[in-house]
């Protein structure tokens, strides 16, 4: 529900910053322009692509609306710290598989207000991305006011992410898919029932706010006849070839990266501008070319044109590093190409051709698996848009083949990967590592202990002495941890006579006599019961401790890990 409310606003802000900006800007002075949110949801409502009206722009508005926008978004990052500058998809997967989805909530911010200002000014992107960065940063703001262990942030990422998908396309198990094959890549029985329903709660909550009309206008169509399976082929192959030609020019980019943010933004909006001046499609999101592709009223060479020109502008505007999204845009892409190889097919032999708007459903399923390798989640988004099972053995033999040339016949990562690796980032998605991700520490450690504070008393020693703890931890100061073992500490408490007993008032005393004795002295390293084994892991590995000593900062609870202990237990994995 979070996740729905900040998605919403975020929708609301963009539409409202594009409505009231095309409507001031646009030769139409006989209109009013509504300046009361019930107008707005109202406007809003009466069409799902209803900001995406940037053709009412004159040609020297469509190519400085975007340049105004880009230059002041470069102003903007200018200023900022470099830190803040990631967002999108990519942040998303780097903080939750690297920093176990401690997503910075700056970082949020600088993606909902970029975000509001990219598309609102005709930026060639999609706003799913940001939605699902969104997401992740309420999420992670959750866990960490309510003090939750680490483990449970990769659910709840996959929650938002579920969230964003389902409330933007009105599409609850598309999300869900989606957050599981593209977010924490990874399906468990144990994580599917939160994810359901926070997608089915965020779209709840979208459909209320924004009306249950579909995002995208999909006519009842079917596959007219099984003779269309090569030409179905053949579309698959094209959203593959496009999907490598769009990763491609991201990956010529991001050669770019060391560049000022000014100039890199300035230039990508440059070259939008430069393309809306005879294509102003390109600009915004481009759902509403979306729907006229589905309804086959355009002609082929616009929508090649639009196929291009949607490809070279997203990827360098994602490439350079602006907080727009490309879930979008691959939908554009997909359904602008499926519906003009729909034209040809028509031309060739209309009576086996389908529907021109069939194969751009087929298009965008096929660009949106090949660009961010998720097949299953194409293929379940395009069974909840066409709302028949018609479209489902059309929609796998496009996707699978798209995917498969993409991934296989050219050598080509999803494109988020792609950046990632172009930076130097590998994400950790071996089975071990993400099943010890999945373990909090206090399921692990050893909560049998007693703990001897800085100021030692007799009384202490001699209940510690009777009690039948595993292990008694010594704390020398705020940080500074010892381990021994009980039976260390009896043939220790034993040999002491009563006067050397009485003798001992702190720890010092205390390890200065197990010295003497030769009793061995485990070192301890402090981490928090809301870690994960992963982080125990990198914790001894960096201290080079013997064991932790794990506390919960708010509340009783703790106990040790020993190296050994833990050694074991990413063995048996």
């Amino acid at each position: 529900m979070l996740t729905g409310i900040v998605i919403s606003l975020f929708r609301l802000a963009i539409e409202a910053a594009s409505h009231y900006t095309i409507e001031s800007l646009a030769d139409t002075p006989n209109q009013t322009i509504p300046f009361s949110l019930s107008a707005l949801l109202q406007a809003t409502t009466a069409s799902a692509t209803n900001t995406d009206r940037f053709e009412m722009l004159n040609t020297a508005l469509c190519f400085g609306l975007p340049l105004g926008g880009a230059i002041l978004l470069g102003l903007v990052y200018q200023l900022l710290p470099k830190h803040l500058h990631y967002t999108g998809l990519s942040h998303v997967l780097v903080t939750l598989h690297k920093h176990n989805g401690r997503a910075p909530f700056a970082n949020g911010l600088v993606q909902f207000f970029g975000g509001i200002v990219a598309l609102a000014s005709g930026q060639s992107g999609g706003r799913e991305g940001p939605a699902v960065h969104l997401g992740a940063a309420v999420n992670s703001l959750l866990s960490s006011r309510l003090h939750l262990p680490h483990n449970s942030m990769r659910t709840l990422i996959a929650c938002g992410a579920a969230a964003a998908i389902g409330a933007s396309f009105n599409t609850p198990i598309a999300g869900v898919i989606f957050a599981m094959e593209v977010i924490i890549m990874e399906y468990t029985l144990i994580g599917f029932v939160p994810v359901i329903l926070s997608a089915i709660s965020a779209t709840t909550l979208s459909q209320i706010i924004f009306g249950d009309a579909r995002v995208f206008n999909v006519p009842d169509m079917s596959m007219s006849s099984h003779w269309e399976i090569p030409y179905l082929a053949l579309l698959g192959f094209a959203c593959g070839f496009a999907a490598l030609l769009f990763m491609r020019i991201q990956l010529l980019t991001q050669k770019l990266q060391h560049w000022p943010v000014l100039i890199k933004f300035t230039l990508a909006g440059l070259l939008t501008g430069s393309l809306a001046v005879y294509l102003p499609g390109v600009l915004g999101i481009g759902y509403d070319s979306v729907n006229t592709a589905l309804a086959g009223n355009s002609h082929w060479h616009w929508l090649l044109m639009l196929c291009l020109a949607k490809i070279i502008a997203t990827a360098v505007s994602s490439g350079m590093g602006m907080p727009i999204g490309i879930i979008g845009p691959s939908l554009v892409i997909g359904a602008s190409l499926g519906g003009c190889l729909g034209f040809f097919g028509a031309a060739w032999i209309p009576e086996l051709s389908s529907d021109t708007g069939f194969y751009a459903l087929l298009g965008m399923g096929g660009v949106m698996a090949a660009l961010l390798n998720a097949p299953l989640a194409a293929i379940i988004a395009i069974l909840e848009l066409a709302h028949t099972p018609e479209a489902l053995l059309p929609g796998i033999i496009v996707i699978v083949i798209a995917t498969l040339c993409s991934d296989q016949i050219f050598g080509q990562d999803s494109a988020i990967a792609a950046v990632l690796k172009s930076q130097g980032i590998n994400l950790s998605t071996h089975p071990v590592a993400q099943a010890l991700n999945r373990i909090s520490l206090s399921a692990v450690c050893d909560r049998n202990i007693e703990k001897i504070d800085p100021v030692v008393s007799a009384q202490q020693l001699e209940r510690i002495s009777q009690d039948e703890p595993r292990a008694v931890v010594l704390q020398r100061d705020t940080d500074r941890y010892y381990l021994i073992t009980r039976k260390e500490f009896l043939q220790w408490y034993e040999a002491l006579s009563m006067d050397e007993r009485n003798h001992i008032r702190t720890i010092d005393h205390l390890l200065e006599s197990l010295k003497r004795a030769h009793i061995p002295v485990q070192s301890l390293q402090q981490i928090a019961i809301e870690s994960t084994v992963t982080e125990a892991r990198d914790a001894l590995h960096n201290n080079k401790c013997d064991g932790l000593y794990v506390i919960d900062h708010f509340g009783p609870m703790r106990g040790i890990l020993r190296k050994s202990t833990l050694e074991k237990l990413i063995a048996s994995w």
